[in-house]
């Protein structure tokens, strides 16, 4: 793959892969979170998990302002480090506060996936630049 591409390339690829697969992980405990910890029954349960995943919708959207919204200068390298930054304090107050409302756990993985699927669209462009 090096042989192909540079380096910062592959790097990029390798750790938005990574945090796309980590996020994956954390869908998976939130789901545990809610029926074992919560104890909520499936239809609550599927209420919060739709809820989590509303920002994906959105997609285009993320993808319009980051092609002509730029901050400091760049239209995407910005976003990225924005977005990491607000996907790192999401899921860290949900550590921090431990919150046992299942709306509020909802709310705040709503943000961190926002920030994520905005990653998403905003990595997937630099890969087909």
């Amino acid at each position: 793959m090096f042989d192909r591409f540079d380096k910062p390339f592959v790097a990029f690829f390798t750790i938005q892969n990574i945090n796309h697969g980590m996020w994956i992980i954390a869908n998976l405990a939130v789901k545990d979170y809610y029926k074992d910890y919560l104890g909520l029954d499936p239809g609550e349960m599927a209420i919060y998990i739709s809820i989590i995943h509303i920002p994906w919708s959105f997609k285009i959207l993320y993808g319009l302002i980051s092609d002509n919204v730029p901050i400091c200068g760049t239209r995407r390298k910005s976003y990225l480090v924005i977005m990491g930054f607000i996907q790192f304090i999401a899921l860290m107050s949900l550590f921090v506060f431990c919150p046992e409302d299942p709306l509020a756990v909802a709310l705040i993985l709503a943000v961190a996936s926002m920030s994520e699927a905005f990653t998403n669209v905003v990595s997937d462009a630099i890969m087909v630049i």
